[in-house]
């Protein structure tokens, strides 16, 4: 959650920043028009820190967690709109800023010596990464999943 609105970034003292970021993250949600352009630049701003900040600290959970057969997989719960459209955050709108998170995918060292690092540009569905799971980890499931594995689309084997 810590890359969600509002976008405090640590000031003099912390109740001050936090009252601060939550009274223009509640202007920007409901008058995203009377914002200023020095308000839409601290919202900007304040998102990218907190991008930075996540950054970091996943950074220093994956040293300490490390091991050449994890499988790890980071995406997130959807994307944010930094005055596209007019907007902040995540309205109810459907725009392509909202629906495109990253996904990334670790293979374990054994499997993936057989698979090329790659980035793959097919648009895929959160409704994937279970079944994508247990296709990597070979577990079968008595469970009619929606979603279906990436791992053939990772090896190229076929198209999603």
């Amino acid at each position: 959650m810590e890359v969600h609105g509002p976008y405090y970034v640590k000031e003099k003292t912390w109740l001050f920043g936090r009252l601060k970021a939550s009274k223009l993250w509640k202007k920007a949600n409901a008058e995203p028009d009377k914002l200023t352009e020095k308000q839409k630049e601290t919202l900007i701003n304040g998102y990218k820190q907190k991008v930075k900040y996540m950054d970091y600290h996943l950074g220093q959970l994956l040293k300490e967690i490390y091991d050449p057969e994890s499988l790890i997989i980071i995406t997130a719960d959807h994307g944010e709109l930094l005055g596209e459209h007019g907007l902040f955050g995540h309205p109810s709108e459907l725009y392509e800023n909202l629906l495109r998170i990253p996904l990334l995918i670790k293979l374990p060292d054994s499997l993936s010596i057989y698979i090329k690092t790659k980035q793959i540009d097919i648009r895929v569905r959160s409704v994937d990464i279970v079944p994508t799971i247990l296709d990597i980890l070979e577990i079968t499931s008595e469970t009619n999943l929606d979603g279906c594995s990436l791992l053939p689309l990772i090896k190229g084997i076929k198209q999603h």
